[in-house]
């Protein structure tokens, strides 16, 4: 949405060749802004982790993530200690999480049912 891009991780390992793929999207996209979501544990390397941490630090990517499960918490909480500036918000925070980045209050209702299609996809 313009400079935001909203992502969703589905349970389980996230495959090398997607992981790779989104982090060149971000950097390739004109993307200042990332609200990252997900449902449940997500599974990711140190080494995908590491391609996030560099593609969110070398654009200066805004980023909020949205989740409730404690170790999936744990992984963002990970990339933070490379250097990258993202706050972690629960679901029942999806509106605070989208102002964190800066949506204009005209464009946040907009950005919550985009991300609530994108969960509702990834969950059915």
């Amino acid at each position: 949405m313009g400079d935001l891009a909203i992502s969703f991780t589905e349970l389980g390992p996230s495959e090398d060749a997607v992981w790779d793929a989104f982090a060149r999207d971000l950097s390739e996209r004109g993307v200042n802004r990332l609200l990252a979501t997900s449902l449940g544990a997500i599974d990711v390397t140190s080494a995908q982790r590491r391609i996030i941490a560099d593609a969110l630090k070398q654009r200066k990517i805004a980023a909020a993530a949205v989740m409730d499960d404690r170790l999936s918490r744990g992984v963002v909480t990970a990339v933070t200690w490379q250097g990258v500036d993202i706050e972690i918000y629960a679901w029942s925070e999806l509106r605070e999480a989208i102002l964190s980045l800066n949506v204009p209050p005209a464009e946040v209702d907009a950005v919550i049912d985009a991300t609530i299609r994108l969960r509702a996809a990834a969950t059915t």
